[in-house]
């Protein structure tokens, strides 16, 4: 063989994988749109009875209560959650805030606060439970 029939012959086997993955790709983007449309209900056909349901509430003016944690700022919108969080002592509220609210790990909040990835469990447990009973005693007083 070749080497310009061979380039040819490597050009056409190219040529028929990309028709092949757009051919799959166009397949995959109907079958999910029918998918969809098998779900879908249209504005016109809602029931009257279910049309509050579709109204969205702005949150625009929502007061959110700013926390400094670990070196970031976490906004914190329940009133609730942010009067318990603010009673937790300081290091207690960064480990919370660290492993709930940025999605850390242990580790990584150890080596944040140098500290030992274990105490840094056995802190986040003991400050889940001691925030668990904070949240109880402010909704018995409301």
């Amino acid at each position: 063989m070749s080497l310009q029939a061979y380039h040819e012959r490597i050009q056409h086997q190219f040529d028929a994988y990309c028709k092949k993955v757009l051919r799959n790709a166009v397949r995959d983007i109907y079958k999910r749109l029918s998918r969809l449309a098998e779900r879908e209900i249209s504005l016109s056909e809602f029931p009257e009875s279910g049309a509050n349901i579709s109204a969205v509430m702005d949150e625009y003016f929502q007061e959110e209560q700013e926390f400094e944690a670990l070196g970031f700022s976490i906004a914190v919108k329940s009133e609730l959650l942010a009067e318990a969080l603010r009673l937790l002592p300081e290091r207690q509220r960064d480990i919370i805030m660290g492993y709930y609210f940025l999605g850390m790990s242990d580790r990584a909040i150890g080596e944040e606060s140098d500290t030992r990835r274990s105490t840094v469990s056995y802190q986040r447990k003991v400050s889940l439970q001691k925030l668990k009973q904070i949240l109880e005693g402010l909704q018995h007083e409301e």
